[in-house]
């Protein structure tokens, strides 16, 4: 008979966790919901009256400024300078995705 080896705590708990595959669709599932509570409270704002691209903005700006604190605070390493493009392709994309969903909602698509 073989020896059992050892088994970390870690390695242990990582059994009993869902798989990443099961994590993904969780998080997609997760992110598909928070969007649409997203789309249905901007149209309630928009609704009503509020001055709605500058509470977003204003979150936008707040929320940067607490990214950029988290970064400068955890001294995380910047992406190299060949990778940058990649950083600035996917902010700006994902950017222009959030708003050209917003403003359908806006002007009237059903989230």
């Amino acid at each position: 008979l073989a020896p059992k080896l050892p088994i970390s705590r870690s390695t242990e708990i990582r059994r009993q966790m869902v798989s990443t595959e099961m994590c993904g669709i969780l998080l997609m599932m997760a992110s598909g919901f928070c969007v649409t509570i997203d789309m249905v409270t901007s149209r309630m704002i928009e609704d009503s009256g509020w001055p709605y691209w500058y509470l977003v903005s204003g979150t936008c700006l707040v929320a940067t400024a607490a990214c950029l604190l988290f970064i400068y605070v955890s001294k995380t390493a910047w992406p190299e300078q060949k990778d940058m493009k990649w950083v600035i392709a996917r902010s700006l994309l994902e950017s222009l995705h959030w708003h050209s969903t917003i403003l359908a909602v806006i002007i009237g698509a059903a989230p």
